[in-house]
Order: structure tokens, then C-alpha cells, then sequence
């Protein structure tokens, strides 16, 4: 029965496969619908739909003004080898950005915004419009901002993404609430009020010459920083168990222990595959070495950075449904007329 099953499901795959693997699936509880065009897809999704992109590039024109849980093939090289990458932009190819509105929130995965040269205060590849409660952002790539703009958002959760940077601030008296956790921060100049920051890894840029993060009333924990003084602008802050942080005591209105200087080691003496701090690349292998006192100096007692705390990176950043990894289809059929296929799927859990 399993090998019957798995015939009939290759040769759906055989037939189905170029055209199923263009269209937007919106699934409501057990009846989907198929879009080729996102913002039709945006449109016709109801509260609490989930949005299924394939691989592609997607013009996103739409405020989401609902509940909606956004799933993409992934963004890193190795995850997306089989089935390439799900791209955002905006209607000319350019910056993707998501704008989240009253009522919007939910789920964003498994996606790639297209990146742009932008230093403005509204370059954003996610950016809150409106005061709204539950995002969660889970292995996603945004070369722009992660914004608060004119709303701020209660119950957000930054999970396991590659990002810019972030502003999470309060908006007309409105407090954020939420975790940035295990994420790879590329760039200076992030703001957070009210929010935990844990287990991230702050590269060095020269894009902003400001500090790497100025917070206000939040839990800074087992960070890896690689810039020198990267909180001079934080203020009623609990800074505990990070690599790069120059004070342990009290330091102004901030309390800090058990942090680590900067001079104990080099980047290149931490993460198995590193080459420089300025730019990040896929390449890079940023799981700590063995023999740094790193591997045990979280609050926890587990290691500091992206692999520790409550949310471990998850290599190749594959999307939690099952995703195609690899496929292999023969261009001709054997004597008897069957043809070949060969699929691997995966998901990663969460």
C-alpha cells in the first residue's frame, strides 16, 4: 500500500509539478483556493487564512489589515537549492516591504525581501502602521528594517531571522511588547523599548555611526556583539551573560553581570567559519568553537548566541511545512514506460 501510494503521489508530482509550484495557495480550514497574482491572493484571504508562496518573486501591494500566516519556500541558498528562493518586492522589482496595519498580525515565514541601498527613517522590510497585538517572524530574511512607524505591536516575536536592524519603540504612550531572539543582526542603530533581547549575533557596520543598540527597559542576555561599545545608549536595562559588553555592576540606570570583554577572544577564535565582521555571508559557519568558555556562558548555562537559548538557529532556514529539498527526474522513461523521480522533502520544526 505505501509503495502504491507513493507511485500515484510521484506521477501527480510529474504532471502537477510546474503548475502547482507558481500558484498562491490560501488555505481556509480545508477548502484552498489558488492565486497566481499575490495581491488577489491578499485580497480574498479572511481572518486567520494561511497564504502558501512558492518560489518566485511577489509584488506585495497590500496593507494587512487581518490576521494572516504568511509561509514562503525559505531564503537561504542551501534550504531553497531544489526550488529557489520566495522573494518580496515591491510593483518594480525593488524593495519588498509588508506594512502591517489595524487588525493585521499573524504569522510571517520562509520569506526574502529584496534588498535595496536605503537609509531613510521608513525603510522597512516589515513596518507597523498601526497599534496591533501578535506578529511572529520566523526564519526570514529582511536587508531593511523591521519598523515600528506610526503603530507600535504588543506579543511580537523575532525568531531565527537575518535582519538590518529593528526599531521597536513605544508610539503615542502604546508600549511594545515581545522577544528579538537568535537572530543575526546586521547593522548599528537598532532601538527597543521594552523588549527581550537574547541570544543574537550583532555584526559590525559602518552604515550608521551611532551605538549598535540603544534600548530602554529591556533584558539584554547572551548576545554576541562584535563592535565595541555597542550599548552606550541604554538606559534601565538588565545587560547579563553577553560577549563584547565592556562592564559588569551598575552602570547608570543599567544593572550587568556576567558579561564577557570583547578582548578575550577574537571573532575568528569563536564561530567555526568565520572571515569578517563587516558583511555577513551565507558562507559563514557561526557555531562556536570548542574550547571558548562561550559554549557555557549563558544564563542558563547553555552557550551564548544564535545555537543557545530558547530558540536555536535551525541551519538552511527551511520552513516548518514540508518543503522540497532536493529532486532528481529522469528526461527519459525505461523500457516498461515509467519515469524516474526522485523528490527529498523536509521541515524543520519549530
Amino acid at each position: 500500500m505505501k509503495k502504491c501510494l507513493l507511485v500515484f503521489a510521484l506521477s501527480s508530482f510529474c504532471f502537477l509539478d510546474a503548475f502547482c509550484q507558481s500558484l498562491i495557495a490560501v488555505q481556509n480550514n480545508n477548502t484552498p483556493q489558488f492565486f497566481s497574482e499575490a495581491n488577489e491572493a491578499f485580497d480574498a484571504a479572511v481572518e486567520g487564512d494561511t497564504l502558501y508562496f512558492p518560489a518566485g518573486s511577489f509584488s506585495i501591494e497590500r496593507i494587512i489589515n487581518k490576521r494572516l500566516h504568511i509561509i514562503g519556500v525559505g531564503h537561504n541558498p542551501e534550504g531553497t537549492s531544489a526550488t529557489g528562493a520566495t522573494i518580496f518586492a515591491d510593483g518594480d522589482g525593488n524593495r519588498g516591504v509588508i506594512v502591517y496595519g489595524n487588525g493585521g498580525g499573524g504569522t510571517l515565514t520562509g520569506i526574502s525581501f529584496v534588498n535595496v541601498n536605503c537609509n531613510s527613517n521608513d525603510c522597512a522590510s516589515v513596518r507597523i502602521d498601526s497599534d496591533i497585538n501578535g506578529l511572529i517572524i520566523d526564519r526570514v530574511y529582511m536587508p531593511n528594517d523591521l519598523l515600528t512607524y506610526t503603530g507600535t505591536i504588543s506579543n511580537l516575536l523575532v525568531v531565527r531571522s537575518i535582519l538590518r536592524r529593528f526599531s521597536v519603540l513605544d508610539i503615542n504612550g502604546f508600549q511594545p511588547f515581545g522577544l528579538i531572539n537568535n537572530n543575526i543582526i546586521l547593522t548599528k542603530s537598532n532601538r527597543a523599548k521594552n523588549i527581550s533581547i537574547e541570544s543574537n549575533i550583532f555584526f559590525y557596520s559602518n552604515t550608521f555611526q551611532d551605538d549598535v543598540l540603544g534600548a530602554n527597559g529591556c533584558n539584554i542576555s547572551n548576545n554576541i556583539f562584535l563592535d565595541d561599545n555597542p550599548l552606550s545608549g541604554t538606559v534601565n536595562s538588565s545587560i547579563r551573560n553577553n560577549f563584547g559588553i565592556n562592564f559588569n555592576g551598575l552602570s547608570g540606570s543599567n544593572i550587568s553581570s556576567g558579561n564577557i570583554n570583547s578582548s578575550t577572544y577574537t571573532p575568528s577564535e569563536i564561530f567555526t567559519n568565520y572571515f569578517s565582521s563587516a558583511n555577513y555571508s551565507y558562507e559563514f559557519d557561526l557555531t562556536l568553537l570548542d574550547g571558548t568558555s562561550l559554549i557555557a556562558a549563558a544564563t542558563d548555562g547553555g552557550q551564548i548566541g544564535i545555537y543557545g537559548g530558547r530558540f536555536p538557529w535551525k541551519d538552511g532556514s527551511i520552513p516548518f511545512n514540508p518543503h522540497i529539498i532536493s529532486k532528481n527526474i529522469s528526461g527519459t522513461t525505461d523500457e516498461n514506460g515509467n519515469l524516474q523521480i526522485e523528490v527529498e522533502v523536509q521541515a524543520q520544526g519549530n
